[in-house]
C-alpha cells in the first residue's frame, strides 16, 4: 500500500496516543487489575462457600485423576467427559504439593487471576492495534474493574481461562492483518510468512480454547471468512490453513487419546448428548437443569460414546416432533444468555442483581453507540497501527474497515449465541465475550472530546 493509499490520522491524533499510551498509564492500569484481583482471592479466602460451583469440583476430581497418570477421567465409566485444559492446569498444582480440595481451589483461583491479568494486557494490546491506545486502555480498564468478571476470577470454572486464550487468538489474527504494513518490503514482495505465522498462531490459541470450552469447536471455522476478508485476495487459502493446521495441532493428542479411551473420534469431549437431551425436551426451559431429564433406556453395559448418541437421538426426535417449542425455546436460550439479570441459584441475590443491571446494561448502550461509530465509517484512530484490509479498503476507506472490525469483535459472540440457542442458556456463557463488548464501548467512548493537557504557564486564551 503505497503512502498515498493510507489512512490519515485524525488531527490531533498523535498527542492523543502520548497521552493514552504512556508508560503511567499502562503501568496504572496493571496495578488496578492486580490489585483488584488480590481482593477478590482475599474474599474468596474468607468466603469460599459463596464461590462454590458444582462444576468446580469435577474439575478438581479430574485434576486429580491426571496427577494419578490415569489421565482426565471423571469415573471408569465417563473416561472423556470433561474439558482437559484446565484441569491439566490443577494437576500441576497437585504435583506441586497442593494436594486438599481447598489448596487446589486456592491454587486455581491463582491460576485464574494471572489469565485474568494477561487478558487485561491482551485487550488493551487488541485495542491499540485496532483502534489506538486510547481506546485500547479504555477498554483493558473496563475489564480490569468489572464486577461480573472480577467475581467469576473467584469462580473454579474454565470461563477467566477462555477469555484470555479467545483475546489471544484475535490478537494474532489482528497482528496478521497488519503484518504486512509492519514490514513494508515483505508485503511489497508478496512475502505472506510473517501473517501466515499469525494465523497459525490464533489457530493454536483457538484449539487450547477448544480444550478449554469445547463448544468453540467450531469457532475457527466461524471466524476463518473473517479473517480472510482481511486477508489479501490471493492469500485467503493460506490464512485459513494456517489457522486449521494451528487450531488441530494442538487438539491432536487430545483426539487420539479420545480414540484410544472410547474409540470413536471426539475432538475435546464427550457429554454432548445429555447437554443436548438438557436443552431439547418436554423438560426443557431453557436453563440448566440435568436433574430433570428422562433419559432414554440404555442397553446394559452400554459405552460412553454410545450414551451420548443415543441422548442426541432422542434430543433430536423431540426436537423434530415439536418445532414450535424448539424454536421458541432457542429465543428463551438467547435470552436468558444475555439478559443482564442473574439467574443462577445462590449468585443472584438483590445486591447482585442491581450490580449486574447497573453495569450490564451501560456496555450493552455503549457498545451499540461504538458499532454505529464504526459502521457510519468516522475516522478512527486504528489507522496508526498501519490498517490494511485489501486494497478495497483504500478504495472505499469508509466501508471495509469499520465494517471488518465490528465482524471480528462481534464473531465470536454471534457463534456462542447460536451455540446457545441450542444448547441451555445462562449468563455464564456469555462472560467471556463481554470484553470485546468492552472494546466497542471503548470505541464509543474514544470518540468523545478530550480536553488536552496545556503546557504549564500557558495562557487560556493562547
Amino acid at each position: 500500500m503505497s503512502s498515498a493509499e493510507r489512512y490519515e490520522l485524525p488531527a490531533g491524533h498523535a498527542s492523543c496516543r502520548s497521552h493514552w499510551g504512556g508508560r503511567a498509564w499502562q503501568f496504572a492500569l496493571l496495578v488496578v487489575a492486580v490489585a483488584a484481583r488480590v481482593a477478590v482471592l482475599a474474599w474468596a479466602e474468607r468466603s469460599p462457600e459463596r464461590f462454590d460451583f458444582p462444576d468446580s469440583h469435577r474439575y478438581v476430581r479430574v485434576a486429580r485423576n491426571i496427577a494419578a497418570g490415569l489421565g482426565p477421567i471423571d469415573s471408569e465409566s465417563v473416561r472423556a467427559g470433561t474439558d482437559p485444559l484446565y484441569p491439566w492446569v490443577l494437576s500441576l498444582g497437585i504435583h506441586l504439593g497442593f494436594e486438599s480440595d481447598r489448596a487446589v481451589f486456592r491454587l486455581a483461583r491463582i491460576v485464574n487471576a494471572v489469565a485474568a491479568v494477561a487478558s487485561v494486557i491482551l485487550l488493551a494490546a487488541l485495542g491499540r492495534r485496532l483502534f489506538g491506545a486510547r481506546a485500547g486502555l479504555i477498554g483493558a480498564a473496563i475489564l480490569a474493574v468489572d464486577p461480573i468478571l472480577l467475581y467469576f476470577n473467584a469462580l473454579v470454572l474454565t470461563e477467566t481461562l477462555y477469555i484470555a486464550l479467545l483475546l489471544a487468538a484475535l490478537y494474532c489474527a489482528a497482528r496478521a492483518v497488519t503484518a504486512g504494513v509492519a514490514d513494508a518490503p515483505a508485503a511489497a514482495s508478496g512475502d505472506f510468512r510473517a501473517p501466515a505465522a499469525w494465523f497459525l498462531a490464533s489457530g493454536v490459541a483457538m484449539g487450547l480454547g477448544t480444550l478449554t470450552r469445547s463448544t468453540a469447536v467450531l469457532l475457527p471455522l466461524f471466524m476463518i471468512p473473517v479473517f480472510g476478508a482481511a486477508a489479501p485476495r490471493g492469500r485467503r487459502l493460506v490464512s485459513a490453513l494456517a489457522v486449521l493446521i494451528g487450531a488441530a495441532g494442538v487438539m491432536t493428542p487430545t483426539i487420539l487419546r479420545n480414540y484410544h479411551a472410547v474409540g470413536h473420534f471426539v475432538p475435546a469431549r464427550t457429554g454432548s448428548g445429555p447437554s443436548l437431551l438438557e436443552a431439547l425436551g418436554p423438560w426443557a426451559d431453557g436453563a440448566p437443569g440435568m436433574d430433570r431429564i428422562i433419559y432414554p433406556p440404555m442397553p446394559e453395559g452400554v459405552g460412553e460414546y454410545e450414551r451420548d448418541r443415543l441422548c442426541r437421538e432422542a434430543a433430536w426426535a423431540w426436537a423434530r416432533a415439536n418445532p414450535g417449542a424448539a424454536l421458541r425455546l432457542a429465543f428463551v436460550k438467547a435470552g436468558r444468555t444475555w439478559s443482564p439479570l442473574l439467574h443462577a441459584q445462590g449468585h443472584s441475590s438483590g445486591i447482585q442483581q442491581i450490580v449486574s443491571v447497573l453495569t450490564v446494561v451501560p456496555i450493552y448502550l455503549l457498545a451499540l453507540a461504538g458499532v454505529r461509530r464504526l459502521w457510519s465509517g468516522r475516522p478512527a484512530p486504528a489507522r496508526d497501527a498501519g490498517w490494511e484490509v485489501s486494497s478495497r479498503a483504500a478504495e472505499d476507506p469508509g466501508g471495509l474497515p469499520g465494517r471488518w472490525l465490528i465482524a471480528l469483535l462481534l464473531a465470536p459472540a454471534a457463534y456462542f449465541t447460536l451455540i446457545h440457542m441450542v444448547f441451555v442458556g445462562s449468563v455464564r456463557y456469555r462472560v467471556p465475550l463481554m470484553p470485546l463488548l468492552f472494546l466497542l464501548a471503548a470505541v464509543a467512548l474514544e470518540g468523545l472530546p478530550v480536553r488536552e493537557r496545556r503546557p504549564m504557564g500557558a495562557s487560556r486564551g493562547a
